[in-house]
């Protein structure tokens, strides 16, 4: 009888257990929504991700490109430098000393341009405002080469 009564106690607690962990249908779709919900959020988690890591890698193939493009410029323009100080040095005007200090303004420009290229931090200021001046100097030093030179050849 003790075995049969501890048969039927543990069936009882079994049951009762298995009765009170069972969900009813309301709860089934609250738990439900819940996931969905979850679910949810975590795709629009991954899209902004995604979103921010591709905008990054555009950021910095841009970047990548526009110092390639700008480093060829100022290479570009220190040999023009260096075509003016030898033009000028051949000239033997009264006017070279002249010329060499202009020639050397420009140079220290092109100096700065390149410093300041190779010193760009992308968390220091914005990209976009950083190529627009940097593209401004660029312009305006090969203004002053271009005009330099028209310059040159009308005092000779």
């Amino acid at each position: 009888m003790n075995t049969k009564l501890l048969s039927l106690t543990s069936g009882v607690v079994f049951t009762l257990l298995s009765i009170g962990s069972c969900s009813t249908p309301a709860e089934k779709a609250e738990k439900a929504d819940t996931k969905v919900e979850d679910a949810k959020t975590e795709l629009m988690d991954a899209k902004k991700d995604a979103s921010t890591a591709d905008k990054a890698a555009m950021e910095a193939e841009a970047w990548k490109s526009f110092k390639e493009e700008t480093e060829r410029k100022i290479d570009r323009n220190q040999l023009r430098i260096e075509e003016l100080k030898s033009s000028i040095k051949k000239s033997g005007t009264k006017a070279a000393a002249l010329y060499n200090k202009s020639v050397d303004s420009l140079e220290a420009r092109n100096k700065n341009l390149k410093m300041k290229l190779d010193n760009y931090s992308s968390g220091k200021t914005n990209w976009e405002t950083f190529k627009e001046e940097m593209n401004r100097d660029m312009n305006g030093l090969g203004e002053a080469l271009k005009n330099f030179t028209v310059s040159e050849k009308v005092k000779k």
